[in-house]
């Protein structure tokens, strides 16, 4: 089976034989299927008055994604259980990260990968305003100027979206790279930024750490509750949870709330984090209106933490943080991190690169980050054989002890 293009003649209501673009799915030699993806392509286009090249340009980029996916089904057990309902933005993201690999290594053009994205940022915002996708995310918009006349679009949700993970096509100017981690002086940078945040936002501090060291997403920590935590002969397991009925239950967006993979995840260095939880614990017993079994609480209305305002306190953090190591004259470091882009998702990045440095294989990494590719990562290596791993490396890996 794969998607495909089609042309045919379609009647106006004047009369008019009208030449149109559809999306099929073939089914063999003989056998094609009109698909409803086609709506995409006569309401974003066609209805707006868009040329016949402009429409068959998008419909091959969508099917292109389609065929992707297919090809890679075995990853993907929800789209064949629950259909294009389940399609989400990492999925996306993870057909951008492939082509964006692809033109790092000169066998596609950069132009030609962000012109993909440009079809795939339109797609998903269609599914979007359609209810077509279980996913909900914010639109949000930016001017776009012609000489006098100015119009609003939609900003790039792959780029704009914290919790993706994305590799992106790499541009000319250094101001717009994200980067995932520290870099070489990343222990210290770590402390650092702890230490930073227990001044100024220490309702944080744990929630950090569980990025830095757990590799969790924003999403997944803010959907923590008091009970997520456990610790088992010193190994911490993190029980990540779509806890957003119960903890976000008034919620009327939960773009920036929801958990994608639901698991147990491994947290390293946990004679570290286990203070920090204890006195993250303490903390909470002083928000007597507190509600919420959310490990996570704004102090503004004793609600579970949102995704957005975790956000907020985490710039709040890295402008401080940023603001020490120019007083501390750490400037190598702070050119580092002011001429490239980076928010609360490097914690995921720099627990990736302990790992590396752990010399831990790609299977065990992928299964230690919870990634979709965990099946397979199982299959050559298990949780016990993990554990193991990182327990021999943590013993020669000793920072953030006077934390």
């Amino acid at each position: 089976m794969r998607y495909v293009v089609r042309e045919f003649d379609e009647t106006s209501k004047s009369g008019e034989i009208l030449r149109s673009i559809g999306i099929g799915i073939k089914e063999n030699d003989y056998l094609t299927f009109p698909s409803p993806l086609s709506n995409f392509i006569k309401r974003e286009y066609k209805n707006k008055g868009k040329s016949i090249n402009s429409q068959r340009n998008a419909a091959y980029a969508i099917t292109r994604f389609f065929n992707h996916l297919y090809k890679n089904k075995d990853s993907y057990p929800e789209l064949i259980l629950r259909g294009l309902s389940s399609l989400t933005l990492q999925h996306g993201a993870n057909y951008i990260s492939y082509l964006s690999l692809k033109s790092r290594t000169g066998e596609l053009k950069n132009g030609y990968v962000k012109t993909e994205i440009q079809y795939l940022n339109k797609f998903f915002h269609w599914l979007n305003s359609e209810n077509i996708i279980k996913q909900a995310f914010s639109v949000d918009y930016q001017t776009v100027y012609s000489g006098r006349k100015s119009r609003k679009v939609e900003t790039n949700i792959f780029e704009s979206t914290n919790d993706l993970d994305i590799i992106l096509p790499i541009r000319n100017s250094i101001q717009n790279n994200v980067i995932k981690d520290f870099g070489k002086n990343r222990n210290r940078l770590i402390i650092d930024f702890i230490m930073t945040a227990k001044g100024i936002e220490p309702i944080m501090v744990l929630g950090i750490a569980l990025q830095f060291f757990g590799g969790l997403r924003r999403s997944e920590v803010i959907n923590l509750k008091s009970s997520s935590l456990k610790w088992t002969n010193n190994n911490l397991i993190i029980e990540i949870r779509d806890n957003q009925n119960s903890l976000f239950e008034d919620a009327t967006n939960t773009s920036d709330v929801q958990v994608k993979f639901p698991r147990d995840q491994i947290c390293i260095c946990s004679d570290i984090v286990k203070p920090l939880y204890e006195d993250h614990l303490k903390a909470l017993t002083k928000f007597s209106k507190r509600t919420s079994e959310a490990l996570f609480i704004s102090e503004r209305n004793f609600k579970a933490l949102r995704g957005k305002r975790y956000s907020a306190k985490m710039e709040k953090i890295k402008q401080q943080f940023l603001n020490n190591l120019l007083v501390k004259n750490q400037v190598e470091d702070y050119i580092l991190l002011t001429n490239n882009k980076w928010s609360t998702h490097i914690g995921r990045g720099v627990f990736t690169n302990i790992l590396i440095d752990l010399g831990l294989t790609p299977t065990q990494i992928a299964l230690a980050r919870g990634d979709r590719s965990l099946q397979s990562a199982l299959s050559y290596v298990d949780e016990n054989t993990l554990l193991n791993s990182m327990n021999l490396a943590i013993n020669n890996f000793n920072i953030l002890k006077e934390v």
